[in-house]
């Protein structure tokens, strides 16, 4: 699946943050020197990156595409 920026706008703002006590950005190009990324190691299972497929899917109508998967990690910069 190809997302279009209309369809990675409409999975930030109604699926991935809470509009009350969050704030998000898309970060295609960011300004920061460093940015230092924690996730899964392969093998082990990524519940919430499983779930956020399932609901990205229930969303847009259809499901991801063969090979396009969903991860979590956290990021500090």
């Amino acid at each position: 699946m190809n997302l279009s920026a209309c369809e990675l706008e409409k999975i930030e703002k109604e699926l991935l943050v809470d509009p009350v006590a969050q704030r998000s950005s898309l970060m295609a190009e960011a300004d920061f020197d460093w940015l230092i990324e924690v996730g899964y190691k392969p093998g082990v299972t990524d519940n919430v990156g499983r779930t956020t497929e399932v609901a990205i899917g229930d969303l847009l109508g259809r499901r991801l595409g063969r090979g396009e998967r969903v991860y979590t990690s956290t990021s500090t910069f």
